[in-house]
Formats: structure tokens, sequence, C-alpha cells
């Protein structure tokens, strides 16, 4: 367990590629089960319980889906597992390291001050950049593709999850 775990952060430190995850379907599936969770966690304090259910669970579908077209694309089917698991987990991560911004926004709410208003704000920017990266070197790995390619497919897969987000975004939200 202690291995997998610093799998993850090597892969989250851009030191190693997913590859490096062992390929289990049942480790998958609980990665995948962490993935909604957390989606979920960091949509809670600011909507309602069925909204963040419905929207983690598609943010984590959408990831499956381009993961998926990717690998499918580039006739690269093998590297399935591993990709899924070590993108999932390193969200997961990324996730865990966020779940204090909604819960500060929270806390605070129109009390904050400029100054944590501002610190939330680089905190999940640098975050969401980082997310970016990571993706890319994922992507570069599972596709035996350069940076620039992984790159490319990282700035993809955060546009179709945004687009997919704003459409979701009237969706079950009081206005």
């Amino acid at each position: 367990m202690e291995t997998l775990i610093q799998a993850f952060f090597r892969i989250l430190m851009l030191r190693a590629g997913p590859q490096t995850i062992p390929p289990s379907a049942t480790l998958m599936w609980l990665i995948l089960l962490l993935h909604i969770a957390i989606g979920f966690l960091l949509t809670i304090f600011t909507h309602t319980l069925g909204y963040s259910l419905f929207t983690s669970l598609i943010g984590t579908l959408v990831m499956v889906a381009v993961v998926h077209g990717l690998l499918l694309l580039l006739n690269r089917r093998e590297r399935y597992l591993q990709t899924i698991t070590a993108l999932a987990g390193c969200e997961v991560i990324l996730g865990i390291m966020l779940l204090p911004l909604p819960i500060n926004e929270l806390y605070f709410g129109e009390d904050a001050g400029t100054e944590i208003r501002f610190l939330i704000a680089i905190t999940g920017l640098v975050i969401v950049g980082w997310n970016v990266a990571l993706a890319a070197h994922i992507f570069r790995h599972a596709l035996s593709t350069s940076m620039g390619w992984g790159l490319l497919c990282s700035i993809g897969y955060f546009a179709i999850s945004i687009t997919v987000g704003d459409i979701m975004s009237g969706m079950g939200t009081p206005q």
C-alpha cells in the first residue's frame, strides 16, 4: 500500500508515469469511487446533495470518456487501467488539497477579507494549473508522445470538462 501511495506521489511530482501503477481493475474502480467522493465533497458545501452527487459522477465519467477516447484513437488500449487509475488517483490527491477552499468560503462567506479571497483564488489557480501539467504528463506517457501533444490533450480534456460543467451549471442549482 505504501508503495502504491509513493507511486501516486511520484506521478504527481512528474517523476514517474502511469506505467508505475499496477494494472488492476479492482484498484481502478476503488480509485474511481474515491474520485467521485472527492468531487462530491468539493461541491457539497455550496450545492444541493443531488447536484453534488450528479456533478461528481459526471466529472468522473468525462475523465474516463476522454482517456478512453484518446487511448482508442492512438491504439493504446492496453494502457487503459493504468492511465485511468493514475489520473483519477492524482486528481483525488489534488482534490484533497483543494478541500479547504470551499470550507473557507462557507466559513467566511461575505465576511472574508480581500486577502483571504485572494489567497483562496491563487491557491485554487495553482492547483488547477498543476492538474493541467499533471494530465499532460500522464497523457504523454500513456500515449507515447511528446509533452507538447500531452499538453494539447490535457487542455482538450479540461476544455471538455469545463464545457460539460458549464452546461450542467444551470441544472439543479437555485437561481
